[in-house]
């Protein structure tokens, strides 16, 4: 697997239908200009809200000029069958991932390179702020995200939290029944920024405090203290256990063959109406692809129930 940079991904989307776009000179550069000029733009530029479609269409018409073909499940992954096997182009806003056969990667990624101004970071190590170790004789390949873990430490005060076992208190669900500890505007500010940090760590990483940091995000406009005391909770639960992440250990190794049957498995669970302010039930589901893990969730049902069963 290997990654590329596209510098100045924005600066390279086209206007289309005879659109006409002027700015002013921007500041520091007046001196090179008479004072009564104004510059149209011939591709735009980051600030105009038309630039990221525009890049991405230009990155459509790339791949297709490779014979690529885009996925209708995902449209972010691009992939095209060769005799060396399947080749995968996954893209995130100005960054391209590619793995495939080592020959098929290096001589497809140099044609990218031609088509737009890109850097070769090598292969995959860390991507979109996760840390990737790959074991070649499980094989498997973990992800951790240990500079997001970090930030708790440096930006919120855990001093006297300690270390949870769990990321929640066992049986309990936040409310907001109290009448009294509100938050300060500053403090709310600081929920907010916290729980932010544990949704993108749920996302990527840590799907086990998924229904902690659920409840969490409900009182993003209105916390309380309690609510607080929880986010600090969650967080030194993961500051006490750095090294776990996602590992991703199929069970089957593809052949390369198209015809392959993958086996996809999933796993469920709920409670029964357990949120004291709407008796909602909450459930929780898992997806696995050849025994690893691909989907995590931890959702709120959008009706009150009588059963479980309904």
């Amino acid at each position: 697997a290997w990654l590329l940079d596209v510098h100045g991904a924005f600066l390279k989307g086209q206007f289309e239908d005879g659109e006409v776009l002027y700015m002013k000179v921007p500041q520091g550069f007046e001196k090179f200009y008479p004072g009564n000029v104004v510059l149209r733009l011939l591709t735009t530029i980051y600030g105009l809200k038309q630039a990221a479609l525009a890049y991405w269409k230009e990155t459509l018409k790339a791949f297709k000029f490779m014979k690529y073909t885009r996925s209708k499940a995902d449209p972010c992954l691009q992939f095209k069958w060769t005799a060396l096997g399947l080749v995968l182009w996954m893209s995130w806003v100005d960054d391209f991932f590619v793995t495939g056969h080592a020959k098929n990667v290096h001589a497809d990624k140099e044609v990218m390179k031609k088509l737009f101004p890109c850097e070769d970071l090598g292969e995959v190590k860390e991507y979109v702020g996760c840390q990737v170790e790959r074991d070649w004789d499980e094989p498997s390949i973990k992800l951790t995200q240990p500079v997001l873990l970090q930030s708790f430490q440096d930006e919120f005060d855990l001093s006297e939290i300690g270390n949870p076992v769990t990321p929640a208190v066992p049986g309990t669900s936040l409310s907001k029944t109290a009448t009294v500890g509100e938050l300060t505007p500053e403090a709310q500010s600081l929920y907010r920024k916290g729980t932010g940090k544990l949704l993108h760590l749920t996302r990527w990483t840590r799907p086990e405090i998924g229904n902690a940091v659920r409840e969490l995000s409900r009182y993003m406009g209105g916390a309380l203290v309690s609510h607080l005391k929880a986010m600090y909770r969650c967080m030194g639960y993961c500051r006490g256990t750095p090294t776990r992440g996602i590992k991703i250990k199929p069970n089957e190794k593809w052949d390369g063959n198209p015809n392959f049957k993958f086996k996809v498995k999933g796993r469920a669970d709920s409670d029964y109406a357990k949120d004291v302010e709407t008796r909602r039930s909450i459930s929780g589901w898992l997806t696995f692809l050849c025994g690893a893990v691909i989907t995590t969730k931890s959702k709120m049902m959008p009706i009150v129930a009588l059963s479980v069963t309904e």
